[in-house]
């Protein structure tokens, strides 16, 4: 069985601005970086194998600021891909009632994304890390405030450069005992 070690560079690549903030932090912290076994392909030998990260996944978040209130008739739209909800503003709708109208309007298109209220804003997050969960969020057409882009893990498994896909470092291809490993890394 593969057993992981996780290391941090002190480089955190292009990440976002909250990614970069929280591997600073952890840093600073001392916490590591850690790392469980995702997956292993019959090509994966037994052993201890580096991973080296470079930067943390990101979870994709929007924000919509308001003063603490939209008008009705305003219309927010969620999209991702082709995948598109959107939520008119109603008369007596309050902050919560608009998240959650275009919450469930996202659940009905297929769209893995969630609102809240945060203070007199209206915050929409993807429900994973990863470049596969960026959308885009607009009000009347006007594309609102991207706080974190969803972005992958990105990093090395035993020297090896390694792909990222939402928390998941993988080496499907490569040299020796780790290739076919995918680690799932996170920060304790």
């Amino acid at each position: 069985k593969a057993r992981c070690r996780a290391s941090r560079r002190s480089s955190v690549g292009s990440a976002s601005r909250a990614a970069r903030a929280a591997w600073q932090r952890s840093l600073a912290e001392g916490r590591p970086a850690s790392c469980s076994i995702s997956s292993a392909t019959s090509a994966t030998r037994a052993g201890d194998y580096s991973v080296s990260v470079s930067s943390l996944a990101s979870t994709e978040q929007w924000q919509v600021p308001t003063s603490g209130s939209l008008n009705p008739g305003q219309v927010l739209t969620l999209t991702k891909g082709s995948l598109t909800a959107s939520y008119t503003v109603g008369a007596t709708d309050d902050l919560a009632a608009v998240a959650a109208g275009l919450n469930e309007a996202a659940a009905g298109a297929g769209l893995s994304i969630s609102g809240t209220v945060s203070g007199s804003d209206l915050l929409f997050s993807a429900s994973s890390a990863g470049s596969a969960g960026s959308f885009s969020l607009a009000l009347d057409t006007v594309a609102q405030t991207e706080l974190v882009g969803g972005a992958d893990v990105a990093g090395w498994i035993d020297g090896q450069s390694a792909v990222g896909s939402g928390t998941v470092l993988s080496l499907p291809n490569g040299t020796g005992g780790a290739k076919g490993l995918a680690v799932n890394v996170t920060v304790s």
